[in-house]
C-alpha cells in the first residue's frame, strides 16, 4: 500500500469512542510551522511513490490557513494529498470542487458505527453520521463531474462498543465509496481471541465489497500456513526483524521486512492454539509506541 507521512495540524480532533475516552479541546498548530514539516518531508521523500502527504491531527476544516497548507504541498511536489477529515463541511459542492480543484485527491474519514444510532451514541455527536456521508458522496460525486479519479478510505477504531458492528461498518463504508478500510484496533482491554473473528469476518465483508481491509493495531496477523507476522508498529525499527520472527514464505511481502506492504498487516485471520502465549511473547518484548493506543 502507498505510504503517507502525516503532517499534524494540531490536536484533539481525532474521532474516537467517547465512552472509551474523554473529550479533549482541539488547537491547531501555526501555519508556518506546518509549512516548514511539509517542506522536511518532501525533501527527506526516499524513491518510494510519492511524496505522498496526509494532514491529520485536527480537523482540517477548522484550521484558518488549510486552503494555503494544501496550496504548500502542491508547490512542494507533494503527489498526493490526503484529508483525514469528518467529511461535513464537504457537504457544501462548492467546498468540495474547492477541495479538489486545489489538488486534494484522497480523503480519508472515521466511523465508529455502521448506522447513526451507533455512531453518533459513540462519538456523542447527533447528526454526526449523516453529515459525514453526505460529505464524502459529495466530494466523490464532486470529482466525477470532474472526470478526476479521488480515493475515499475510512478508519476504524475498534473498541469494546463497536466491536461486533465492525463488518456492516465495512459495508457502509464502501456504499459510500470507500475503496479502503483501515482497521485499528485501539482499546488494549479487547482480548485478542475476542476480537480476531470479527476482525476477520470484516476482512471477509471487504472482500464480498470489493474493498480493501487493512488491520493495524494488533499484535501480529495470523496468516494461512500459521506464519506469523509482527504489526509494524510492534517493529522497533520499521524494516527490521524482531526476536520472535523466523523465516517463512512470506518474508517478501512481510510488512516488517518490506515497505511492500505499508504499514500494517492484512492476513487471513486463522487464530493459532497458541496465539495468547505468543501475543504475550510480543507485548513483553516489544511495547507499542507513546501514542499507539490514542
Amino acid at each position: 500500500m502507498l505510504r503517507f507521512v502525516d503532517i499534524m495540524l494540531g490536536a484533539g480532533g481525532t474521532l474516537g469512542c467517547r465512552r472509551c475516552q474523554e473529550s479533549s479541546s482541539e488547537s491547531l498548530r501555526n501555519a508556518s510551522e506546518i509549512i516548514a514539516d511539509l517542506r522536511d518531508a518532501v525533501g527527506a521523500w526516499d524513491n518510494s511513490p510519492g511524496p505522498n502527504i496526509s494532514l491529520t491531527g485536527a480537523e482540517p476544516f477548522h484550521h484558518p490557513s488549510i486552503a494555503e497548507i494544501v496550496a504548500s504541498c502542491v508547490e512542494m511536489g507533494a503527489q498526493r494529498i490526503r484529508l483525514d477529515s469528518d467529511s461535513s463541511a464537504l457537504g457544501s459542492p462548492d467546498t468540495a470542487k474547492s477541495v479538489i480543484a486545489g489538488g486534494v485527491r484522497h480523503l480519508q474519514f472515521t466511523l465508529l458505527g455502521s448506522v447513526a444510532s451507533i455512531h453518533d451514541s459513540l462519538c456523542e455527536t447527533p447528526g454526526a453520521f449523516e453529515n459525514t456521508i453526505r460529505g464524502v458522496k459529495t466530494f466523490a460525486e464532486s470529482a466525477n463531474e470532474a472526470d478526476i479519479p479521488v480515493q475515499v478510505s475510512v478508519s476504524v477504531p475498534v473498541c469494546r462498543h463497536n466491536l461486533h458492528d465492525i463488518p456492516s461498518i465495512v459495508t457502509t463504508a464502501a456504499k459510500a465509496g470507500a475503496s479502503l478500510v483501515r482497521i485499528a484496533l485501539v482499546d488494549g482491554r479487547l482480548q485478542l481471541p475476542t476480537a480476531a473473528p470479527w476482525i476477520g469476518a470484516a476482512c471477509d465483508t471487504g472482500i464480498v465489497n470489493a474493498t480493501w481491509v487493512e488491520v493495524e493495531g494488533m499484535p501480529f496477523g495470523p496468516a494461512s500456513g500459521w506464519e506469523l507476522h509482527l504489526a509494524s508498529i510492534y517493529r522497533p525499527v520499521v524494516g527490521a526483524k524482531t526476536a520472535v520472527c523466523e523465516p517463512c514464505a512470506l518474508n517478501d511481502v512481510c510488512g516488517g521486512a518490506t515497505w511492500g506492504a505499508g504499514d500494517s498487516v492484512v492476513a487471513a485471520f486463522h487464530v493459532p492454539a497458541d496465539a495468547d502465549a505468543f501475543a504475550s511473547r510480543v507485548h513483553r518484548g516489544f511495547e507499542p509506541p507513546a501514542g499507539a493506543h490514542d
